[in-house]
Formats: structure tokens, sequence, C-alpha cells
């Protein structure tokens, strides 16, 4: 994932578009289920500040990262943010 291509403005904070929702149960065709979190609760996973306001002006001082750079690379991770960031 790269920072330097997203629109800022709009960075979802608590759903993912409807395509890449869990699965109802019961439904008559299988899709892939997929466990999806929210910016806030991996900033609260890396000990960050973990509001609305507080992801967007981290995301806005960090951005955008280099091209060549995975996110997991970036200068501002401790080793234990980086490490999560690059198993996750």
């Amino acid at each position: 994932m790269r920072w330097g291509c997203i629109d800022k403005s709009s960075i979802p904070l608590t759903s993912a578009p409807s395509h890449l929702q869990p699965a109802r149960t019961g439904s008559a065709s299988p899709r892939l289920t997929t466990q999806l979190h929210s910016l806030a609760e991996l900033f609260a996973q890396l000990g960050l500040p973990s509001d609305e306001s507080d992801v967007k002006a981290f995301v806005a001082k960090r951005s955008p990262l280099p091209l060549d750079i995975e996110l997991w690379e970036a200068s501002f991770w401790t080793p234990a943010q980086a490490s999560l960031l690059r198993v996750e």
C-alpha cells in the first residue's frame, strides 16, 4: 500500500465497500469472506492515536511516500510497528 496514491480527503475509517463485506449467512451463493478492519483499529494496534482527526493528520504529515517505498519501510515507524505492518 502506498499512501501517495490515496486522496486523503476521502479516507474511509469505518466501513469497506459492499463488495468486500463478509458474506451473509444463509446466502445462496458462496463468497469469499474476509475480516476487514478500519484504519482506526490499525492505528490503535500500532499504538497510535486513532481518532479520525488523528489518522487524517498522520496521513497528511507523512504523505505522499515515494513510489519505491513500501508502507512498512517508511522511516517514521518504530521497528515493532514496521514489523506488524510487514506481517499483516
